[in-house]
């Protein structure tokens, strides 16, 4: 409170000043001016809004480094199957070349049943 104030409560003014000195010695060292208050609280707030942020930057980086996992996992998983297509894909390539070759020899030989003649061949090689 202020001496104005104490004076228009009806304070008088020698009481009003006994009041005040009172006042200031009861919170000589436990009193914080209302600049270093805002200035403390200002600081505060700002450090709280970037702890935020930081908190906020962390955790959407922590979804990019599981949706990189999943992601990395994935493209194995993909490698691996289009590793096994390929490979049996590439079998039944080898095995009609070897078909359309057995059959461009027997033709050639001028063999009259081609598929009699392949399937004895199948059965004598397997």
């Amino acid at each position: 409170m202020t001496l104005q104030q104490l004076l228009k409560l009806g304070v008088t003014n020698e009481v009003a000043k006994q009041v005040l000195e009172i006042h200031k010695s009861t919170i000589k060292d436990k009193y914080v001016p209302i600049w270093r208050f805002t200035e403390v609280n200002s600081k505060y707030k700002e450090l709280k809004l970037i702890v935020e942020n930081k908190e906020n930057q962390i955790n959407k980086l922590k979804i990019k480094a599981t949706e990189k996992e999943e992601l990395v996992t994935k493209i194995m998983a993909l490698e691996e199957l289009n590793k096994i297509n390929k490979e049996c894909y590439e079998s039944k390539i080898d095995a009609l070349q070897k078909e359309k070759l057995t059959e461009i020899y027997l033709r050639d030989q001028k063999i009259k049943s081609i598929k009699t003649a392949k399937a004895m061949l199948d059965f004598l090689l397997d």
